[in-house]
Order: C-alpha cells, then sequence, then structure tokens
C-alpha cells in the first residue's frame, strides 16, 4: 500500500520535526491485497485428472472453454471429470471456471484501471451482460462498484 506509507510517513517526518521522540515500535499497515504468484497458485487435491483440469483452467482462462474441451485435455471423459471435481472439490467443471475467472477478474479490478470492457474478454467472458449477472451474483455488487470501493 504505497500510498499509505508515503502518508504514514509524512505525519512520522512531521512529528519528528516537532520534536516527538521516535516510536518504539515500527509502524505497521495492512497490505491492500495479496498478489498471487504462479508458483503458489496451487491447490492441493489427490486426483492428477482434476489437478491437471484446475491448471489447464487456470491457464487458459481467455478461451471459450467447454467442459468438453477441458475433459479432452485431461484425457479423461467428460461425466468421470465432473465426478471427480464433485468428490475433490465440492463443486463442478463449470462453476471452478467461473469461480476462477471471477476471481482473476476481480484482482483485476483493484489493480488496474483497464476499462472493464477490455478486461472481460481476458478473463473468457464474451458478454458484458453474462459478466455483470455472474459478478452480482458471486459478490452482491457490479463491478463498477467494485472497483469504486477501490478509491474510497
Amino acid at each position: 500500500n504505497h500510498c499509505e506509507m508515503g502518508r504514514q510517513a509524512v505525519q512520522l517526518l512531521q512529528r519528528l520535526m516537532q520534536g516527538a521522540p521516535e516510536p518504539e515500535e515500527a509502524v505497521l499497515m495492512a497490505p491492500v491485497g495479496i498478489v498471487v504468484r504462479q508458483s503458489t497458485d496451487v491447490l492441493a487435491t489427490s486426483n492428477p485428472h482434476v489437478a491437471a483440469a484446475l491448471r489447464y483452467i487456470w491457464d487458459h482462462l481467455d478461451l471459450d472453454l467447454s467442459v468438453d474441451d477441458i475433459a479432452a485435455e485431461v484425457g479423461v471423459p467428460r461425466h468421470r471429470l465432473e465426478r471427480a471435481f464433485r468428490h475433490h472439490l465440492d463443486r463442478g467443471v463449470n462453476e471452478e471456471l467461473r469461480r476462477k475467472r471471477l476471481e482473476v477478474f476481480r484482482e483485476m479490478l483493484s489493480t488496474t484501471d483497464i476499462p472493464i470492457s477490455e478486461l472481460a474478454p481476458s478473463v473468457g467472458f464474451r458478454t458484458m451482460v453474462h459478466l455483470q449477472r455472474s459478478f452480482r451474483r458471486a459478490y452482491g455488487m457490479s463491478p463498477r462498484q467494485w472497483r469504486a470501493r477501490r478509491t474510497k
């Protein structure tokens, strides 16, 4: 949180210049968010097909993926992949695809100023109606409202 660090530094400097003693403890601030790196973006699952499907989904969010596409990529029948997802993740393949797309989209909303209409296709939302509906269902507000919260 660079803005907050700067604000705190200015306040501390002003106090020191007025003769106040330096703080005995470190000045701490909460982070704005967490940056997920690919090396730590892992979901532990004992099923190798689910793990492979997750990695494929996460690496190809921008594509127009179907469950059949994902199952073919992993090399298992669709119904077996669906059952494995439900057993290991308590959600289906399409639910995971939507969840991850929304998670990445939400992070992009919070960390960039790229217009929403340009962000949507980069995570696989082909229509703004589908994006708006999915986002509101998941987070209780529109993408624009989510982004506006960041500036408050």
